[in-house]
């Protein structure tokens, strides 16, 4: 599961850090929305209340989130899809794409972007960047990403630490975060400036 692929793999560790693709969420909704798949849901379902637009259908294994984050998930997964070749389905990527247009970046997501930017080195060039997206044909990305980092002290550090969070007060994988990122940021710029 995660504990080995945390263990074993550095661009594991760089995806399940990366702020990009953390947000913030409801927790019983997100446990609830597990790893089920992205899709519209029929219906529309009110399972958290008249006022919280997510629906789930746990016999199918899918989920809607409301309208106004569907581009900020599609963009979300380009993202990672780009940086770490994560893998989408055609039917996936094609409604992603949709998702892209129905809902442009809006200031928020503009702000959370930088702020990003500025806290881990690099920008979503999907949010940055942002264009409607061709539905049916590939869309070439907005700028080649840089790939992951090496497997060394700071990564085993960074494995020791989340590996051991249950029995460490609640602030300190957080922060190991935080300083992990901080790490592979400057450990970039050191390399840029070595070429």
């Amino acid at each position: 599961g995660r504990a080995h692929c945390r263990s074993t793999n550095r661009d594991f560790r760089q995806m399940e850090a990366d702020l990009h693709n953390l947000v913030p969420a409801i927790g019983e909704i997100n446990g609830d929305r597990s790893n089920y798949r992205f899709q519209i849901v029929a219906g529309e379902p009110r399972l958290y209340g008249k006022d919280i637009n997510m629906e789930i259908d746990f016999k199918e294994r899918r989920a809607e989130p409301p309208e106004n984050v569907f581009g900020d998930i599609a963009r979300t997964y380009f993202y990672m899809k780009e940086r770490y070749g994560f893998q989408l389905s055609a039917a996936q990527d094609s409604l992603l794409r949709g998702w892209n247009n129905i809902d442009p970046v809006d200031e928020w997501e503009d702000k959370r972007n930088r702020l990003l930017t500025q806290i881990q080195g690099n920008h979503n060039p999907f949010v940055t960047h942002y264009k409607k997206m061709d539905i049916n044909n590939k869309v070439d990305t907005p700028e080649q990403l840089p790939g992951g980092a090496d497997n060394d002290l700071i990564d085993q550090l960074y494995v020791l630490i989340y590996n051991n969070r249950d029995s460490m007060p609640f602030f300190v994988v957080p922060i190991a975060t935080f300083l992990y990122l901080f790490y592979l940021r400057r450990r970039k710029k050191v390399a840029v400036k070595k070429d």
